[in-house]
């Protein structure tokens, strides 16, 4: 037997010794389980062991291929680089030469799985259960914001109240799929649908906590240049409002049914379009009173830094002349209502036009205004607002103007801040705010109106808050 024949079943037998007292150590028999089940001990390898086993296994092949290699370099290189025979045995035949290899190949792929389980499920973990965790976890955002406020109130002829208030919400946004998305918010407040204000007072009482937002949102075509999304549930407010003003919608607002949304991007000009029906009122025995709702526009990019935008809508409320007072069934907000029933004396459909001017500066100007029109009545059927908002890094100012008559549109559900909530009353707001740092915001905002426009009555508001976001 030749010297290079000697070495070459050395290398073999050291191989296969090799997979064996791997698999016999790391795969206890069955006996061997019985008996750690029995004493109670624990029959399993530790990752210690594990890797000293791979590493002493892995340096005694290295060692015999080595010296074989040293033997017989010269043969090495030429049968190697020639035809494929494995390094230092170029007198084996050809087929127990392609053998070796694979059993390195098994050796090393036992290694890998038997000796060293923390860093193959380390690996495992990273292309496996991590990314599905991670994936949970960029489908579900938290998200919610607090406010507190100090207010003063004043109305002509009576003393200033003073309170102090309180905002907190908290939102759940989760991600069903590429096309779908939940909404759910929850919020301090009562069952009023445009405050979610709550008063420190009652001794300190536990606060009332509600469900402010829940809707689903179907994006019905992929992102692209349009997006047509359709709006399921109490959902926050689908319909464009210049300015960010309160003139037919109170910021708090959410109302409750289905809706769409629909945005087309070409070149310069942006067409936007919305349209819904919601359940303000729903009676068991009687007609139901609904929304339905329409909104269109344009935004048209004149230049850089100039925006102009401009829109109008209809809203067109069913049931509403003979009933009772939505929300508050004793009171009409400012509404006309007849004295002895205390219903609605008109419907409302009302039409709006508004328009928006955009100016991207050092100073950052927005310019506004809105109109609406009661259609269902002539008379006392008309409101109006202009303003402007300006920004200079982190501070803002705001104004605006406006006149609201009796029934140009729903008080119920118009600003509850601008002289007390309701229609039928005219007057100035002034609106100042600071970031100092991130996500927070310190604001104060005054109000100088008359309510009542037959017969005005001072009324005055200041609310200084401090707000964050998280």
């Amino acid at each position: 037997m030749t010297r290079h024949t000697i070495k070459t079943v050395a290398y073999f037998i050291n191989l296969t010794a090799a997979l064996a007292i791997t698999t016999a150590i790391l795969t206890p028999s069955s006996a061997s389980a019985r008996t750690s089940m029995n004493d109670g001990t624990d029959s399993k390898v530790t990752d210690s062991d594990k890797k000293a086993i791979a590493s002493n296994v892995t340096e005694g092949i290295s060692d015999t291929r080595d010296s074989t290699s040293a033997s017989s370099s010269t043969a090495t290189v030429s049968n190697s680089t020639k035809d494929g025979t494995h390094p230092g045995f170029p007198l084996l035949s050809k087929k127990t030469r392609h053998t070796i290899p694979t059993l390195e190949g098994q050796l090393s792929q036992h290694s890998t799985v038997y000796a060293a389980p923390g860093k193959r499920e380390s690996k495992q973990s990273n292309s496996g259960l991590a990314c599905e965790k991670c994936g949970n976890h960029k489908r579900l955002k938290i998200s919610g914001d607090f406010r507190y406020r100090h207010e003063s109130i004043g109305l002509e002829g009576s003393d200033f109240r003073n309170r102090h208030r309180i905002r907190a919400r908290i939102s759940l946004k989760a991600r069903v799929n590429s096309q779908m998305n939940v909404h759910v918010r929850i919020a301090t407040g009562g069952a009023d649908p445009i405050s979610t204000n709550q008063t420190l007072d009652t001794g300190f009482s536990t606060k009332t906590l509600g469900l402010d937002r829940a809707y689903a949102v179907w994006q019905l075509n992929p992102p692209a240049r349009t997006k047509l999304r359709l709006f399921l549930g109490k959902m926050k407010m689908p319909w464009y409002r210049p300015g960010k003003e309160e003139l037919v919608w109170d910021d708090d607002l959410n109302p409750e049914g289905m809706a769409f949304t629909y945005r087309i991007r070409l070149r310069a000009v942006k067409f936007f379009a919305s349209g819904g029906m919601m359940w303000a009122e729903e009676r068991s025995s009687d007609e139901d009173s609904r929304l339905l709702a329409a909104q269109a526009g344009l935004k048209v990019r004149l230049s850089d830094s100039v925006r102009l935008l401009g829109g109008g809508s209809l809203f067109y409320y069913t049931a509403m002349k003979g009933y009772h007072p939505l929300y508050r069934k004793d009171d009409g907000a400012g509404n006309t209502t007849d004295d002895a029933s205390g219903l609605y004396t008109t419907d409302f459909h009302l039409a709006e036009g508004f328009a928006e001017l955009k100016i991207k500066s050092p100073l950052n100007v927005r310019i506004y205004g809105d109109f609406v029109m009661n259609t269902a009545t002539s008379s006392n059927n008309t409101a109006w607002l202009a303003g402007i908002r300006l920004r200079w890094h982190d501070f803002s100012l705001r104004y605006n103007y406006r006149v609201l008559h009796a029934n140009a549109l729903v008080g119920a559900f118009s600003d509850s801040d601008f002289i007390g909530g309701g229609t039928d009353g005219q007057g100035h707001e002034f609106g100042a705010a600071w970031h100092p740092v991130d996500r927070s915001k310190v604001s104060v905002t005054w109000f100088e109106d008359e309510k009542g426009l037959d017969s005005p009555t001072g009324y005055r508001r200041i609310q200084v808050d401090f707000s964050v976001k998280f």
